[in-house]
C-alpha cells in the first residue's frame, strides 16, 4: 500500500466521512474561485470595449504566460531527467 492510500485512510478514519467527506472537501476547494468567476464574468463581458481594460488583460496574460515558463524551466532544470 503507498503511502498516500495510508494517509487518505488515515484522515477517512479521522474524520469518520469517508466518500462524504472527500464531497465536502472538493466542495469547499472549487466553490470559492467558481463564486469569483461567476461574479466577475459580468462585470468582464462589459469591460471588454474598454481599449485599457484590453491592454491590462494582455500584459496580464503576458506576465503569467512568462512566470508559467520560468516555472517549467526551473522544474526541468531541477529533475533528473
Amino acid at each position: 500500500m503507498s503511502t498516500t492510500t495510508d494517509r487518505r485512510d488515515f484522515v477517512a478514519t479521522i474524520t469518520g466521512l469517508g466518500l462524504a467527506g472527500a464531497v465536502i472537501a472538493t466542495v469547499a476547494v472549487f466553490s470559492p474561485s467558481l463564486i469569483v468567476l461567476l461574479a466577475a464574468v459580468p462585470f468582464l463581458d462589459r469591460m471588454q470595449g474598454s481599449e485599457a481594460v484590453r491592454r491590462a488583460l494582455q500584459g496580464i496574460l503576458a506576465s503569467f504566460v512568462g512566470l508559467l515558463c520560468a516555472v517549467a524551466l526551473r522544474f526541468a532544470l531541477a529533475t533528473a531527467w
